[in-house]
C-alpha cells in the first residue's frame, strides 16, 4: 500500500476537482497538521466554487476547544 502511494501520482487537484462538480462544498480536514487545506482552497478558488475548506485541529491544541474555535473561523 505504502510503497504503491509513493510511487503513483496522486492526482489531488482532479480528485478535489471532481468532488466539486459533485456538488461538494464543504472539505474537513480532521489532521494535527492541516497542511492540504491550502491545495485544496486553491482549487476552490480556481474553479469559482462557493466552497470552502476548514482545517479542525493544531499541533499541541487538541480536544473540544479547538474543535469549536474551528468551527468558528
Amino acid at each position: 500500500y505504502w510503497y504503491r502511494n509513493l510511487r503513483q501520482t496522486v492526482l489531488f487537484e482532479q480528485a478535489t476537482r471532481g468532488l466539486l462538480a459533485e456538488g461538494h462544498g464543504l472539505f474537513l480536514e480532521m489532521s494535527p497538521h492541516p497542511v492540504l487545506t491550502v491545495p485544496v482552497q486553491a482549487t476552490i478558488d480556481a474553479t469559482d466554487s462557493p466552497a470552502v475548506t476548514l482545517g479542525s485541529l493544531r499541533r499541541d491544541e487538541g480536544g473540544a476547544d479547538r474543535l469549536a474555535a474551528s468551527l468558528a473561523e
